[in-house]
């Protein structure tokens, strides 16, 4: 309802390896990861625009305030460079 376009964001999606020849590296591929949603975790894909309100839900920095509940409103969007 905002109006402008959005831009997508992904989450991390490689592993680290738990050893040379575990079985379990491949159990679950992260396409599959990619459709689950859990309580208390965070979506794989997120969809943005400036000027629209968002919630922080982790402890990021309580010093300056940066606390579970702190309202924020997203003034630029960046991309990034590999």
């Amino acid at each position: 309802m905002v109006p402008g376009s959005s831009r997508t964001y992904l989450s991390s999606d490689t592993f680290l390896p738990t050893n040379i020849d575990s079985v379990i590296d491949d159990i679950n591929p992260p396409e599959m990861l990619h459709g689950m949603n859990f309580s208390g975790f965070l979506n794989h894909e997120i969809q943005l625009k400036v000027g629209v309100p968002i919630v922080l839900l982790r402890n990021l920095d309580p010093s300056i305030g940066l606390c579970n509940g702190t309202r924020l409103i997203i003034e630029r969007l960046g991309t990034k460079v590999l």
